[in-house]
């Protein structure tokens, strides 16, 4: 099933993109500034820097203005695929507004003079404002209920979230305890950069020294940077992000309990029971039986 929603009057510009389907896969060469998300399954998105983002239910990933990608995606059951294309200059106009003063604001209400605004490109948690606000547009589509003076609101409201939230992290780069700005900000990207590889490959198992690579530093230096960026080891995230895959699969899908620990990079089905009993207080096979009983209580 394929959905696109565009204003009438610009039938042109997509806004709104669905996809529900086994498989798919698309290139966008020069494409506006997006969100991207994924449901009931995980889809991989490379973009023309050859940086690779893995993107499912647990976070959405950002994309700036003219920043190509291709996007795959194969899975045994469907799965959605679900993109917010901002118009040509929106986020660069909002942001202008947000940092001019009221009377500036209102000598330029329509965002003349805008730049480009640059946004701080890797997967996002869904939680937050930007977050409420995505999961409003793809109710609304779900529904039938999207309308062009309603979606024309929703959009701006959107950027204006995704801006606050990029000052926000731009804020805490400042805080970051290295001395030169333009080392906190690249310093930040490629850790990003390593755990945005680190979502990609959860299926395979985790190399210090590989995903340092993929950050372009050292293993040691990738582990100081990501410890004080991130708050803990590349190590202990992915050992949780692991559990947080594994608990999603065993509430969507009907895998047998080998295939979610081969999908959550474990070989060895001891290993993965034992650490998700660990974490979460039941084996998975205990763990998906109470889940389906909360879902459908006698």
């Amino acid at each position: 099933m394929l959905m696109n929603y565009s204003l009438a009057r610009q039938p042109e510009q997509v806004l709104v993109h669905r996809v529900i389907g086994r498989s798919y896969y698309a290139e966008c060469s020069d494409p506006p500034a997006s969100i991207k998300c994924m449901y009931g399954g995980v889809g991989r998105y490379v973009d023309d820097g050859g940086r690779a983002y893995s993107v499912d239910d647990e976070g959405y990933l950002v994309l700036n203005r003219g920043n190509g990608y291709s996007v795959e995606k194969s899975t045994p059951t469907p799965m959605e695929t679900f993109c917010i294309f901002f118009p040509d200059d929106l986020v660069a106009s909002v942001a202008a507004d947000l940092t001019r003063d009221a009377n500036a604001r209102l000598a330029a209400p329509t965002g003349d003079g805008a730049v480009l605004f640059d946004l701080i490109e890797h997967r996002h948690p869904h939680e937050g404002e930007v977050a409420r606000r995505v999961a409003s547009i793809r109710g609304a589509a779900v529904a039938g209920r999207l309308s062009d003076d309603w979606l024309e609101e929703a959009m701006v409201e959107l950027a204006a979230s995704l801006v606050a939230a990029q000052e926000t992290t731009r804020v805490r780069i400042a805080r970051l305890p290295w001395a030169r700005a333009a080392t906190r900000r690249e310093l930040y990207r490629r850790i990003h950069v390593a755990r945005d590889y680190m979502h990609a490959c959860l299926a395979e198992p985790f190399s210090l020294a590989e995903t340092a690579r993929a950050a372009a530093l050292s293993p040691y230096h990738f582990l100081r940077a990501f410890r004080t960026i991130l708050g803990v080891t590349p190590r202990a995230y992915v050992t949780a992000e692991r559990v947080v895959r594994a608990r999603r699969l065993l509430e969507q899908t009907s895998l047998s309990v080998t295939e979610v620990a081969a999908q959550t990079g474990y070989e060895s089905l001891p290993s993965f029971s034992t650490l998700f009993r660990k974490r979460t207080g039941l084996a998975p096979v205990q763990y998906r039986r109470a889940h389906r009983q909360m879902r459908n209580p006698r």
